[in-house]
């Protein structure tokens, strides 16, 4: 008898009286681990990229994941009629031979062979209208995978009777998540792959929905399509920190992470070094590492960070791009998080669709109304905060974690439908009229950066949710950074309301860093300002204040400002966890925003702005001006933080030279700014007040 690596049904047959307790077990032992090797495809896990009613009646399919050798798939021309498939037609089922790698296309040639078998005779699809249903399990208990209609225009019905021409929507399928497609009416399509052939699997149930993506025509059907598609998210770019999350929970890290080199955990490429994944501990502000890869389970809506080599296998080349794409059942919302009140929460886009920061707004109100997202390529952080800032759109992709600012009484975050795009690509959306924003540019040898300024009916003149914080940079890396700031503390985008009297102005820093040993040190250069003012309220007229030269400038869109920075010391960086950029001294700058009616009487056109003196000085000083013409003058005094503290003048004065005292003697010693605007024109003098 000749022996096998399998088990011998044989030997059994002839040894069963003495082991008919042994014989069974084994065979069904072998049974088992063939149905185990099978995948198990949840909704959306397959597309159909080419449909042929003319001809052979061939078609291609393509697996968004990795499927196991033995994997069974059945096709039916069947329409769904709510309850069960329709024995009009007739079901195809394929077979894998072989393991198969997710983007593969895999074509069925209108021949039963290989791979392909019948599982119920008749399939056959019409010009007069048809579709395609894609599912697991039998003709009579049918796990729905995936729905395609096409030619005299098949719809998907949720009422009325099943015919040739349209089908019941299946259990789990849906037009809404592009798991179901209507085409239209030609007999044959086939997807034009120049529309996308790299992306993740919501990329691609989109682009195959879209039946401007297709070719189409009739009477002469489509061959197989050729090539592959690559399905991911691409992790592009060069080695550095990047912030991850998964669209499916439950699932190891190691599944997550496994086209990336991993290092210093269990279960990493290389055991032993630095481990490069870690998690964030909200309550204690620290990071920690993953410990096993292959044991440590991912939660839905978390984030993780990896740092990520650009040489994936160890063989001395870059090898990114790489693409993340994770087996399983993808999360369906909602899905709600536990969060820390009151401090940072690393969390992560739940789905494999695209979601909209502004949706998560509406569903987690106690929140502060921004994200921030890291983005290696700039190294820095791309803010939203539902009007303005660096994330385009406040669109956060699929496999992307970001952080969250809770509230006092925060302690769940959810990801609920609303959030959830269901597009891929550019996603346009309205900004309301009653919101404005400015954008200030800023450049210096290749480095860029930005700050912003949005306008809201929620704007407060101090601190709000809607203000974004300027979130210091994962890496030590040499930068440009600017910011604004509230009452010292940094920020990104800063939310002023729609409303006020007269002149708003904020604090404004521009700075050149160099790492050192424990954090940066700051840099002389050139820096180059630039501005966006096209989506600024009406009435208002923006400057630039420099509190060194004491010049202004009026912002006018198309114009630039060329400025010296000059060094202001060093500090040092939290290596912990999270942290604000710290306020290094004066800022240079004051950003000036004036809704002063200055028609109702002459305005100056010119006038000079004399120093104060005595200057320092212990409780009053004087500050004299002249005016070439008489008007409106106004004289206001304001501190450090920008924040108005005292008004001096604000009335009409004739041609000639004037004067006024100001009396210090209810504020603390420091540095104040004297603000004199006539017309247009504003000017500022510094003020030391020592008691």
């Amino acid at each position: 008898m000749t022996t096998t690596k399998g088990i011998n049904i044989a030997l059994c047959t002839c040894v069963m009286d003495n082991f008919k307790y042994i014989w069974f077990p084994l065979l069904l032992f072998a049974y088992q681990e063939i149905l185990s090797a099978q995948s198990t495809l949840s909704a959306g896990d397959l597309i159909l990229v080419t449909v042929n009613a003319d001809g052979d009646k061939n078609f291609d399919f393509v697996p968004l994941v990795d499927i196991s050798a033995n994997t069974v798939i059945c096709f039916s021309d069947n329409a769904w009629n709510g309850s069960a498939l329709k024995s009009s037609e007739g079901t195809l089922k394929y077979t894998a031979g072989s393991a198969v790698t997710a983007g593969t296309i895999l074509s069925y040639s209108g021949t039963v062979s290989g791979d392909w078998s019948t599982e119920d005779a008749g399939f056959n699809p019409s010009g007069s209208g048809d579709n395609i249903l894609v599912f697991q399990g039998s003709s009579s208990s049918p796990t729905f995978i995936y729905g395609i209609g096409w030619a005299k225009g098949t719809s998907w019905i949720t009422n009325g009777s099943a015919t040739a021409n349209n089908s019941y929507i299946p259990s789990a399928l849906s037009t809404g998540d592009n798991t179901l497609v209507s085409l239209s009416t030609k007999d044959n399509y086939q997807y034009d792959s120049s529309n996308g052939s790299k992306g993740t699997k919501s990329d691609f149930r989109y682009w195959v929905s879209q039946v401007s993506n297709y070719n189409g025509q009739n009477t002469s059907a489509y061959s197989s399509l050729s090539g592959s598609f690559t399905i991911g998210q691409a992790v592009s770019g060069d080695a550095g920190f990047r912030m991850f999350s998964s669209p499916v929970a439950g699932q190891v890290y190691d599944d997550l992470l496994s086209p990336l080199w991993t290092q210093g955990m269990t279960g990493a490429d290389e055991s032993s070094g630095d481990a490069n994944v870690w998690t964030f501990n909200p309550a204690s502000g620290a990071w920690s590492a993953i410990s096993n890869l292959t044991t440590a389970t991912y939660s839905a809506g978390t984030g993780v960070l990896a740092y990520v080599f650009s040489d994936v296998d160890n063989d001395g080349d870059n090898d990114l791009p790489v693409y993340l794409n994770i087996n399983g059942t993808e999360n369906t919302p909602t899905v709600s998080v536990s969060t820390t009140a009151s401090e940072w929460n690393l969390l992560g886009n739940p789905f494999e669709s695209t979601i909209d920061a502004d949706g998560l707004f509406s569903d987690n109100s106690g929140f502060n109304t921004s994200v921030s997202v890291w983005d290696d390529a700039s190294s820095s952080y791309k803010t939203w905060n539902g009007i303005a800032g660096g994330l385009v759109n406040g669109l956060i992709a699929p496999y992307q974690g970001f952080w969250v600012k809770a509230g006092s009484g925060d302690t769940s975050f959810d990801f609920k439908s609303n959030c959830m795009t269901g597009s891929a690509g550019t996603f346009y959306k309205t900004i309301s009229p009653r919101t404005g924003s400015v954008v200030l540019y800023f450049e210096s040898n290749g480095m860029k950066t930005e700050t912003y300024f949005s306008f809201s009916s929620s704007g407060k003149l101090g601190k709000d949710k809607m203000d974004a914080y300027k979130l210091m940079p994962l890496d030590q890396k040499k930068h440009l950074t600017a910011m604004t700031f509230i009452n010292s503390t940094a920020i990104d985008i800063i939310n002023l309301p729609l409303q006020w009297q007269g002149i708003v102005q904020t604090p404004l820093d521009v700075l050149l860093l160099k790492p050192n040993y424990d954090g940066f040190i700051t840099q002389e250069g050139a820096v180059k300002i630039t501005w966006d003012l096209s989506n600024m309220i009406k009435g208002v007229s923006i400057y630039i204040l420099d509190t060194t030269s004491h010049e202004s400038v009026k912002l006018v869109n198309g114009d630039s400002l060329i400025v010296g920075i000059n060094k202001k010391g060093s500090f040092v960086k939290n290596l912990r966890g999270i942290s604000v950029y710290p306020p290094l001294g004066i800022p240079r700058f004051m950003v000036v925003f004036d809704k002063t009616n200055l028609n109702t009487h002459s305005t100056p056109s010119r006038f000079r702005f004399y120093p104060a003196y005595p200057n320092p000085f212990n409780s009053t000083t004087t500050i004299e001006f002249e005016l070439e013409n008489g008007g409106i003058v106004k004289m206001d005094v304001y501190n450090v933080r920008g924040q108005k503290i005292d008004s001096i003048i604000d009335e009409v004065f004739p041609a000639g030279n004037h004067s006024a005292r100001w009396n210090g003697n209810h504020f603390p010693s420091g540095l104040y700014f004297c603000q004199l605007q006539s017309g247009s024109t504003i000017k500022v003098n510094k003020l030391v007040l020592i008691k």
